[in-house]
């Protein structure tokens, strides 16, 4: 298994070099994740780098639907281009895309969650392996056409899958 490795949906896209500027920022020795066996999570450094999340140009401009919500700022990826968490508290929060140490994300969750228990485990992740919002790195994501597609994906995440 490799060190790293880059979660990303079906409809995404990774920006120029986006990879290279989130290992670039994984190697760096202060943010080497350390692990602490009674805590059981990372306490320093980082196990997750999280990039800018925003809509593409395409799915956004295809329907009016599309286009209103990607413009009136109802859409939450296109206000995730700071992290006020990263910010006062020196985290961000994981929303599902991003580089995952391996190594660190077998030693902290491995077999610790019961399968099939946990809904979202996207927040869980990111708060017991630490994330690290990365602003210069960024991925494109698409946006539903349609209310009906819309309702359909967030019933799929408020589920957790």
């Amino acid at each position: 298994m490799g060190k790293y490795v880059m979660a990303l949906d079906r409809d995404t896209n990774m920006d120029f070099d986006s990879l290279r500027g989130l290992l670039a920022t994984a190697s760096h020795p202060l943010n080497k994740p350390y692990y602490d066996s009674r805590k059981g999570r990372v306490v320093s450094g980082y196990g997750i780098f999280s990039p800018t999340v925003s809509v593409s140009l395409f799915s956004g401009m295809k329907t009016l639907f599309s286009s209103v919500f990607t413009e009136s700022g109802t859409n939450h990826y296109i206000s995730f281009v700071s992290e006020r968490n990263q910010d006062f508290f020196g985290e961000g929060i994981f929303s599902g895309k991003g580089l995952i140490d391996t190594e660190m994300f077998d030693k902290v969750c491995g077999d610790r969650f019961d399968k099939g228990r946990i809904l979202s485990h996207d927040i869980l992740e990111g708060s017991v392996l630490r994330t690290c919002f990365c602003p210069d790195a960024g991925i494109t994501d698409s946006f539903p056409s349609s209310p009906k597609s819309w309702f359909l994906r967030l019933h799929r995440w408020i589920r957790g899958d």
